[in-house]
């Protein structure tokens, strides 16, 4: 961030999701003694990219009427939702908030 930047110009206000894969690093760490698990977290992890990639597609071509995010780390997922003041999301409508 420039000397000259404000904080506002490069955090947005965002609805964050953390989602934790419980389970996820034990079985990628079993996966020598039992191989079958491979296709398990195989499976998870395609889902996963496809979820991003679905995402990421969507924005870029306008195809969503929010700015939704979407990144991994090790077995944890964050998803994030832009906060704009009288924006639908679902069934709730975002009001204007300020931190304090």
């Amino acid at each position: 961030m420039s000397a000259n930047a404000k904080i506002s110009d490069v955090y947005q206000d965002r609805i964050t999701c953390f989602i934790d894969i419980l389970g996820f690093s034990r079985d990628v760490a079993d996966i020598d003694a039992n191989p079958a698990l491979l296709l398990s977290v195989d499976a998870v992890l395609r889902r996963i990219s496809k979820c991003k990639s679905d995402l990421d597609r969507a924005r870029a071509r306008g195809g969503t009427s929010y700015d939704a995010r979407m990144s991994c780390f090790s077995d944890c997922l964050v998803v994030s939702y832009r906060c704009e003041p009288g924006r639908r999301f679902g069934r709730c409508r975002m009001r204007q908030f300020s931190a304090r």
